[in-house]
């Protein structure tokens, strides 16, 4: 069975409950992630690693402890979540971002009126901060300094301005690059081509990977690309589906 059959599958179901899909993934086309982190978040996670230079052999035993200790607290920012691009919209809760030092980035979401958080991991996501960090999520629209998140773990789609909650603006890319290496479910997909339709992706080779051999001593056999179409991309609730296979290089 082609890998694309499982997903298209998937889109058939999609397809039986279109009320519901049409309502909270209406963005069926290429892709945008932003970064649910900035300079200040990852300046927080390195404290670890500069404990020497922030708290130096030259102040007294007992200050530097307290030095350290304060150091390495977790810093945490409250994200506020809007039913539209307004704060003064309907308030659907927080989204509520940690950076522990040495340890990462956490996030949960706490719904209006609530004091407990349901913990969640961005759509693109990597434990080991050293690596990028890559703690990024769909979007499914943008204004100014707002974005749309899709729903999950919020109950409806939700505007979070991410310069009023970190002070930075939002930091939106385009997540697809033509010959790199994708998972989807168990496959890993290389992308040959970005389409209106779609992607082409076709089954990964060797040379496809980035510590992979750019001229082996065989002949490689590549598949034939096939078509993904948008919403086979996306699931129910407008969370992209495709992430990178080797976020840390290899």
């Amino acid at each position: 069975m082609r890998p694309g059959v499982r997903i298209l599958l998937a889109g058939a179901a999609c397809l039986l409950a279109a009320a519901a899909c049409s309502a909270e993934a209406p963005r069926l086309a290429h892709p945008r992630l932003v970064r649910l982190w900035n300079q200040s978040t990852l300046e927080n996670l390195e404290n670890e690693n500069r404990l020497a230079e922030l708290c130096p052999e030259s102040l007294a035993a007992e200050r530097r402890e307290a030095c350290r200790r304060e150091k390495l607290q977790s810093t945490s920012w409250s994200l506020a979540l809007h039913a539209k691009p307004d704060p003064l919209s309907a308030r659907l809760g927080a989204l509520i971002l940690t950076a522990a030092p040495g340890k990462g980035l956490s996030y949960s979401f706490v719904p209006a009126g609530s004091k407990s958080g349901v913990l969640f991991q961005p759509d693109q996501y990597d434990p080991d901060w050293g690596y990028g960090p890559l703690s990024d999520h769909t979007i499914l629209d943008r204004k100014g300094d707002w974005v749309l998140l899709p729903s999950r773990p919020f109950p409806r789609p939700a505007w979070v301005n991410l310069k009023a909650g970190l002070g930075t603006e939002p930091d939106v890319y385009d997540p697809l690059t033509a010959g790199t290496v994708y998972s989807l479910n168990d496959d890993k997909l290389t992308l040959e081509k970005a389409t209106p339709a779609g992607l082409l992706l076709r089954d990964e080779v060797p040379s496809d990977m980035s510590c992979g051999d750019p001229a082996p001593d065989y002949v490689e056999v590549k598949s034939p690309a096939v078509l993904f179409l948008w919403k086979e991309l996306y699931d129910e609730a407008g969370h992209f589906r495709l992430t990178a296979a080797y976020p840390r290089g290899c």
